[in-house]
């Protein structure tokens, strides 16, 4: 149920909640301070992040997307 505001590194961008998350170039600090007053001053609802994340990432979605990429592997 928590925003997410952190660097671009390749990996928590793609797969944050968009409308509950910012990131920022690698290393500026400056940005990141910006984006973190920014969402601060964001009212957000916990218990709608909060459920947007386990339909997003519940074990039975996962396990789903993992059988999905073993299915249809051709190697």
């Amino acid at each position: 149920g928590t925003p997410v505001v952190g660097f671009m590194a390749g990996g928590p961008e793609q797969i944050a909640i968009k409308e509950h998350s910012a990131f920022v170039e690698y290393a500026n600090t400056q940005a990141l301070y910006n984006e973190a007053i920014k969402m601060l001053n964001i009212e957000s609802n916990k218990n709608e992040i909060s459920e947007k994340a386990k339909a997003i990432y519940s074990k039975q979605k996962m396990v789903e997307g993992y059988k999905n990429i073993y299915k249809n592997f051709e190697g």
